[in-house]
């Protein structure tokens, strides 16, 4: 089948709060817009700081991104935790793909009866296998995989999100996305977005050299590790803290 190239792609990571399906989204926005693309990313949580439900819906495009997504290409669930308290934000199609940990137990109802194609990662399983592997990290490489974007700047935004938290950590956190990458290989065919090789390729080079190469995609001011040029809308739905 030819590989399939939307002019977008909707993502949501849903879980329970405390389980890093906020921190997973976070880096696969700043992958993305580091990739070349525009993206808007839309936190929803529940009232408890932890153990409440939580996601990350996504929208990536490489084209401004002016809304959020009407229904969802991919759902991952890490866990069906008051799952049906969100499902009402994340519509699904029967051409949807739905990625579930059998660990977590029955789909719901509500997943089952949208017609979505069901396809199991057995992340924590995964996780477990890794020395502080996480399975929000596992999660993340499987969504990245499945639609396409570069693994060494995946690789470097974890660098840079987890560096406070110790090597011990980045290490952990860039083996479990690689886990995820090479475990995502199995689910078929999932939409892949088209990103832009040079602009990945310059940040490698960037990180290699530590110098910021001028972005030929987006114009010509450099691409600041931080600020990144790339536009990205970041909305906060409801945030506790």
């Amino acid at each position: 089948m030819a590989e399939q190239t939307p002019a977008s792609v909707a993502i949501a990571l849903s879980g329970s709060g405390g389980g890093g399906v906020i921190t997973a989204g976070t880096m696969l926005l700043g992958t993305a817009a580091r990739a070349g693309l525009y993206g808007m990313l839309n936190r929803t949580v529940g009232p408890q700081i932890r153990g409440g439900e939580a996601a990350s819906l996504l929208r990536l495009s490489g084209a401004p991104v002016l809304a959020g997504a009407e229904t969802y290409d991919i759902v991952l669930a890490i866990d069906w935790h008051n799952y049906e308290r969100l499902a009402a934000e994340i519509p699904l199609r029967p051409d949807s793909l739905v990625i579930v940990d059998p660990a977590s137990g029955d789909v719901p109802d509500i997943v089952a009866q949208s017609g979505a194609r069901i396809a199991e990662l057995a992340l924590a399983e995964l996780a477990k296998n890794i020395e502080g592997g996480r399975v929000n990290m596992v999660a993340l490489g499987a969504l990245a995989g499945l639609i396409g974007l570069p693994e060494d700047v995946l690789a470097g935004v974890i660098a840079e999100l987890l560096a406070h938290k110790g090597g011990h950590a980045v290490e952990a956190g860039v083996a479990g996305v690689r886990a995820g990458i090479a475990a995502a290989a199995s689910l078929g065919d999932a939409p892949k977005i088209r990103v832009c090789n040079e602009i990945s390729q310059s940040i490698s080079l960037r990180d290699r050299r530590g110098s910021a190469p001028s972005n030929p995609a987006r114009g010509h001011r450099p691409l600041d590790p931080i600020l990144i040029k790339v536009t990205v809308y970041l909305i906060s739905e409801f945030n506790p803290l």
